[in-house]
């Protein structure tokens, strides 16, 4: 490549062809946006480099790859920041701003927002200016101040009213009735949506028009609900097409809140369940941010020191320069003076050999000038090595929490949020006695599979982190058979499931009861989970020589080898039972976990469609005469498939 391809006309060159691809061919804008990238890293052009993350940006926003966005968007501002270009600063602190609001973290966005406002004022571009304006009141309108939403829109609109706009004008019309609408002023919120879709309606901006329909259904939600829940259906469709999560969650909100004002609450509740599905996207969408930026925050440190580091051998290198520039310049006059006569060469003498002295010097000062730079280079590279080890030690403290707050959200709050669902509804007191009585009864179980999920949550959290110990005593296994049978026979007949614990005999062990029982409870809650109705759960003890092993027996789906060989370990996995039961996926690794520490064995033989059965062995209290460990008799060899 020769210098022409190198220079900083040729990478504009490159940025230019990548925002010709905006909204044409993303594949195209990448491919611009990273050649740009790579001969301005080379050339050390931090201004190219920036624009080309700005990009690349962009890319990432248009394929929903939010973390990465967000992470490319910090390091252009990053770059911006330090060549102190305001413009570039001003811009990314806006696009921020939107990506944290895509993601529902509205006290980010507003900062980034308000620290944009800030340097938009003092850049002075007209629509930019207006655009942040409406961006930041929009961001107050999510967050209920609609009143400093409203004054944002007014000045928005007196600037935009100066220079030559179009589409902008449509969306705070947008945001106008949004305000107005959580104002109470109806006829004003519903004025300003007619405006923005009238405007919209005969264009092809599909995201403009998904936003009119919303801003004309949330006005008539008090005026006209039926009305309403066309225009918001209609937003939803453009925003499931649109892959837009954020606009779909608030449409089925909405949704909701106008089929219980309008009394349907079958069709609230279905609302309510997609709802739920985009609220955990979008949480899973905020991790993944979260781990991104913890990510950026790394690369921008490391990009930091590389820049400080770059400027220096830079301000080396030109002081080197300097003192060549400045050598060549004596010699020249040396040679003059030569030329002269041979009356200066004493003179000559005398200064050529002061100016060597002073260039010794010089050149000893430049020695301790390079060893103070590869100190510094060292020390950066220990610095770099205690952030890397420092960011392993959070990656692995962040991934125990986000396996932990994963259970929690998508398995505690989902069945919660159902019963709180379905208490609302019955305490409306508009169905009849057979519908509260059938609405009653799913709630006891609800309450009940939300019971277990805690119980497990709570004892596999103490778990992992060490906290639990075994309390071994000796007791009677049918008791702690007929407290499960209590809990479960209900949750059996419920479902048309047959449930038979046998509680005849007196079989003791030597065990922590309630560890125990947490075993039995999640095997009989599985047997039952998966057996569908007209099926059986049979649950028989079978006494050893050193022990007694308790069968769970099931007729139900039964599972192949690779569900067996995944069964026991620690890796978090669930399947819906045969109506649709939901699990914390692990139920059975907190089982194992609490077997071993009992001295215990658990196992199990099925086969896919023939039901399953899940076997536990645990010891028989010590005594004189049995004091040795025995293998429980009715444990295979070799399990099949496993």
């Amino acid at each position: 490549m020769d210098n022409a391809a190198s220079g900083a006309a040729y990478i504009q060159a490159q940025l230019d062809r990548s925002r010709g691809f905006i909204n044409v061919n993303t594949d195209s804008m990448e491919f611009y946006a990273l050649r740009a990238l790579e001969y301005a890293q080379r050339d050390s052009l931090i201004k190219h480099q920036s624009e080309a993350h700005n990009l690349l940006a962009g890319v990432a926003h248009r394929r929903g790859d939010l973390p990465r966005c967000l992470d490319e968007a910090l390091i252009a501002l990053s770059g911006f920041e330090s060549i102190v270009d305001s413009v570039g600063q001003a811009r990314m602190l806006t696009n921020i701003a939107i990506i944290y609001s895509t993601l529902q973290l509205y006290p980010e966005s507003i900062d980034y927002a308000t620290r944009g406002l800030a340097l938009e004022r003092v850049v002075g571009d007209s629509l930019h200016l207006a655009n942040i304006l409406t961006e930041l009141a929009r961001q107050y309108l999510l967050v209920g101040q609609s009143k400093r939403g409203l004054s944002l829109l007014q000045e928005a609109r007196i600037i935009q009213s100066k220079v030559d706009v179009v589409f902008p004008d449509q969306e705070l019309n947008i945001q106008f009735s949004r305000a107005f609408a959580d104002l109470g002023q109806v006829d004003s919120s519903v004025y300003y949506a007619d405006l923005a879709l009238t405007a919209l309606k005969p264009t092809s901006n599909e995201y403009g028009l998904m936003q009119g329909y919303l801003a004309m259904g949330y006005a008539l939600m008090a005026q006209n609900p039926r009305e309403a829940l066309v225009l918001l259906e209609y937003a939803y469709e453009d925003a499931a097409r649109l892959s837009d999560i954020h606009t779909a969650l608030e449409t089925q909100r909405l949704l909701k809140l106008v089929n219980k004002q309008v009394g349907d609450y079958m069709q609230a509740l279905y609302h309510d369940s997609i709802q739920g599905v985009y609220n955990d996207t979008l949480f899973s969408l905020q991790k993944a941010t979260t781990i991104a930026d913890l990510s950026s925050q790394f690369d921008l440190e490391r990009q930091r020191m590389q820049n400080e580091l770059l400027l220096k051998e830079q301000a080396s290198f030109e002081k080197e320069m300097s003192q060549q520039r400045a050598a060549n310049n004596i010699m020249a006059f040396v040679l003059v003076l030569v030329m002269a006569g041979g009356l200066g060469l004493w003179f000559l003498f005398r200064r050529v050999k002061k100016l060597n002295t002073l260039m010794e010097a010089q050149r000893e000062e430049n020695l301790l000038t390079n060893e103070r730079l590869k100190e510094m280079v060292e020390e950066s590279s220990q610095q770099n090595e205690q952030i890397q080890e420092k960011n392993a030690k959070l990656e692995d403290l962040n991934a125990y929490k986000d396996k932990l707050f994963s259970l929690i959200s998508h398995d505690f709050r989902s069945p919660l949020a159902s019963v709180i669902s379905l208490l609302q509804v019955l305490e409306n007191g508009l169905m009849t006695p057979e519908e509260s009585r059938t609405f009653a009864k799913q709630v006891g179980l609800r309450v009940q599979h939300t019971f277990q999920l805690v119980s497990n949550l709570l004892y596999w959290s103490k778990s992992q982190m060490k906290g639990i110990n075994p309390n071994p005593q000796v007791f009677r296994i049918e008791e702690t058979l007929r407290e499960v049978k209590g809990v479960y026979y209900p949750i059996a007949e419920a479902k048309w499931v047959k449930l038979h614990i046998e509680l005849e005999g007196d079989h003791q062990v030597y065990a922590d009861p309630d560890m125990v029982q947490t075993v039995l409870r999640n095997l009989v809650s599985n047997a039952i989970k998966y057996t569908p109705n007209q099926g059986s759960v049979t649950v028989e003890i079978q006494p050893g020589v050193s022990g007694i092993t308790v069968a769970v027996k099931d007729t139900g789906l039964g599972m192949d080898a690779d569900t067996k060989n995944r069964l026991f370990n620690d890796h978090v996995t669930s399947r819906l039972g045969t109506q649709n039961e939901k699990g914390t996926g692990i139920g059975l690794a907190l089982s194992k976990d609490f077997v071993d520490m009992n001295s215990g064995k658990i196992w199990v033989e099925s086969l896919p469609e023939q039901g399953s059965t899940f076997f536990l062995y645990l010891p028989s209290p010590k005594t004189d005469d049995n004091s040795n460990t025995v293998e429980p008799q009715n444990e295979p060899m070799e399990l099949v498939g496993m």
